[in-house]
């Protein structure tokens, strides 16, 4: 009788165990799948595009731009896409913030995020039509760019 209890125990310890190992692989090929996703050679050049427009909008300013917000609906869980215009930025405090930004809740303003330079990129100068406002500003980032030095910081 206590073998066959003992059998029924290490065989739920071993589905146990199992699970819990193919959670793990799990999250392993998530984390790995995020890491190709990065270095895919087709993207390296759009996403330093927009690191190149995110510091140049921090050490310059920006102009208003419209960028798309995804939100969803709690109750009947639609996502909603809606344009917002972002406004323009001010020199506050040696820092370039959104204009209107300063509140009791953010008393040094609101610095613009990355998500905020992707749109904003994209209105400088979109790499798939060549269109934009900005093309001086792309060739100038075309110029610094080295696809070599980009390699090797992500592989850091």
């Amino acid at each position: 009788m206590r073998r066959w209890a003992a059998r029924i125990h290490m065989s739920s310890l071993d589905s146990m165990i199992h699970d819990v190992y193919a959670e793990m692989v799990t999250i392993v090929c998530q984390l790995v799948l995020q890491t190709e996703k990065k270095n895919i050679p087709r993207v390296r050049r759009p996403r330093a595009w927009v690191e190149f427009v995110f510091q140049h909008a921090t050490v310059h300013g920006w102009d208003s731009f419209t960028t798309v917000q995804i939100t969803m609906d709690k109750k009947t869980r639609e996502k909603k896409m809606e344009e917002v215009v972002m406004p323009a930025s001010v020199l506050y405090e040696g820092n370039y913030i959104y204009e209107g930004s300063v509140t009791e809740k953010t008393p040094k303003g609101k610095k613009m995020m990355l998500k905020d330079a992707m749109s904003l990129s994209k209105r400088y100068w979109e790499i798939k039509t060549e269109q934009g406002m900005r093309q001086a500003l792309y060739q100038e980032f075309l110029a610094s760019y080295h696809e070599s030095e980009v390699i090797n910081r992500e592989e850091e």
